[in-house]
């Protein structure tokens, strides 16, 4: 076992943390975004990479798993591209909605725009994942607390198919950079009716555009150093044929920690490569982990899970929760109580009958003819006595018919 390092244990934990981060503000990202979307994914599956690779070949350079370290090594030169690829295509597509171009475009135009961004996210890495094997002079490195590492054969046409795509991304995201703050600095009445018009918040806008700046000024003199420190501290071997750089191709280069840190070259690109991936990983999560929709959902999510445990939010109980119902008053109860029952004329059945499918109760009423009739002065109309005629007046006023009281009615 190798004595510990002072990168031990603390890159297997940034590494390992580094993987988490850039997936949890995804939760509340949209993911019409599709840059940052992918600079999220790609940063945390880098991590993850070399968070395995630090724990499986601490202290060792064996060769335990072949194929891992094809994949791995593979996998490598995909992330080194994909986040100035991700970081271009955020600062591409704020460059078109400050200009307009977005808002104004038809559906198939964003579809397209849309695959635009698939193809130099994902095609552009994955495109130099297999040409690397046409520049690869064996199948990979090990180094020991490393642990799998491309290798790239140094001759000319490796300067185009590998080191060129970081600078070159990263420059052409510097011009779309500087095209979006000309914008800003220059049309900040236009820009605000623009967003506005897009319903997009101005301080959402500001922080992406920060943040597509912050790793471009990262990869871009990054990818310049590897190219410079390439070609000044090794030889260029001439070009000789497939056959000449594949020769001897399954190699396995196994370094042992003393010999490449003992070179500063090598220890100075693998150190930075490393770390350079942690560094990004933290700053997506200081860009989007910390916003207004983080806090939000950080509470969203504590309350929850507190709930769980039987604590609730200090100020919020269940009876505040509750809707307030208003007292009944006596015509409610009048009519519940009248919607509620059932009623029937018929006649033929007595006041307890039941339904014959129910069962429920009924109540009859009698029929209309059957209702006593009252007059104006609300004495009730008999058959015998017509109250209301002119006949019966004349007889009242002169005493022939007696007027009933009202206690015998």
């Amino acid at each position: 076992m190798a004595p510990l390092h002072p990168t031990y244990p603390a890159f297997p934990i940034m590494a390992f943390l580094g993987f988490i981060a850039p997936l949890i503000p995804l939760a509340w990202i949209d993911f019409n975004n599709t840059g940052v979307v992918l600079y999220a994914i790609w940063a945390s599956l880098a991590c993850l990479d070399r968070f395995i690779n630090s724990i499986v070949w601490y202290g060792n350079a064996l060769n335990p798993a072949p194929i891992y370290c094809d994949i791995s090594s593979r996998f490598f030169i995909g992330y080194t591209v994909a986040l100035p690829a991700a970081s271009l295509c955020i600062i591409r597509r704020l460059y078109l909605v400050s200009s307009m171009k977005y808002f104004l475009a038809s559906t198939r135009q964003k579809n397209w725009a849309l695959i635009q961004d698939l193809s130099i996210c994902l095609g552009i890495p994955i495109v130099q994942m297999a040409l690397e094997y046409t520049m690869e002079g064996h199948r990979f490195n090990i180094y020991e607390d490393a642990g799998c590492w491309p290798d790239a054969y140094n001759t000319w046409p490796t300067y185009l198919t590998t080191f060129s795509w970081p600078p070159i991304l990263g420059l052409i995201g510097i011009v779309y950079g500087a095209l979006v703050l000309r914008i800003i600095f220059r049309k900040q009445r236009e820009l605000n009716e623009v967003l506005t018009r897009g319903s997009i918040p101005r301080h959402h806008y500001n922080r992406l555009v920060f943040f597509a700046c912050v790793p471009m000024c990262f990869t871009t003199p990054l990818g310049l150093t590897v190219v410079v420190l390439n070609l000044t501290r090794e030889t260029v071997e001439p070009y000789k044929g497939w056959a000449d750089t594949h020769y001897f191709y399954s190699r396995v280069d196994q370094v042992p920690a003393l010999l490449w840190r003992a070179d500063p070259r090598i220890a100075l690109t693998i150190e930075i490569s490393r770390w350079f991936l942690v560094l990004c990983s933290t700053v997506f999560f200081c860009f989007f982990g910390f916003s207004g929709e983080a806090i939000k959902a950080y509470k969203s999510t504590f309350w929850t899970l507190a709930g769980y445990v039987g604590i609730e939010r200090k100020g919020v109980t269940m009876a505040t929760l509750e809707p307030q119902r208003n007292r009944p008053t006596s015509t409610d109860v009048i009519e519940s109580d009248f919607h509620a029952t059932s009623f029937t004329q018929d006649s033929d059945n007595g006041p307890d009958s039941a339904h014959p499918n129910t069962g429920e109760s009924r109540i009859t009423f009698p029929a209309r003819n059957e209702i006593p009739e009252y007059d104006r002065e609300g004495y009730p109309k008999t058959d015998e006595v017509d109250m209301t005629s002119t006949a019966f007046s004349s007889d009242l006023e002169k005493g022939v018919v007696d007027r009933p009281s009202r206690a015998e009615i």
